[in-house]
């Protein structure tokens, strides 16, 4: 894989790289090792062997001891939640409950994700703009 290629990562890589997304979502700030392998429920040395394939990878950055997404890591976090609300919305659409269809799409929205682009999915859906629980979906109605 090419240095800044983010798309082939792992379920823990992919696990990895939203916890970083939130943490700077809800702090404002990028999140320490420390911090990160609690978001996790992991080791720090775990935390820290993910960051580093990540960086590896080109969608993380480590700034001044702190874990920070480049742009392309932005821009994975935001696939990978667009997709995964998405199928959210799908499967609350069959009958699911909010819960059921979060924990569903977090089984399989890897393996969506690498297949299909989101804004395929959400068109395919009618461009939902929020998931069952409120959320916001990544890009909404603009994703091509």
């Amino acid at each position: 894989m090419m240095k800044g290629d983010p798309k082939i990562l792992t379920k823990k890589e992919r696990d990895c790289l939203l916890a970083i997304y939130r943490d700077l979502e809800s702090s404002g700030l990028p999140p320490r090792l420390t911090d990160l392998a609690r978001a996790m429920g992991v080791r720090p040395p775990t935390a820290l062997e993910l960051v580093r394939r990540l960086m590896e990878k080109g969608v993380v950055e480590r700034r001044r001891g702190l874990i920070a997404l480049s742009e392309s890591g932005r821009r994975e976090a935001l696939n990978i939640l667009a997709v995964h609300r998405a199928l959210e919305v799908f499967f609350a659409g069959c009958g699911m409950s909010a819960d059921e269809a979060c924990s569903l799409a977090g089984q399989i929205d890897y393996i969506v994700e690498s297949r299909l682009p989101p804004g395929n999915l959400l068109e395919a859906l009618g461009n939902p703009t929020q998931c069952p629980h409120g959320y916001p979906i990544p890009g909404g109605s603009a994703r091509r």
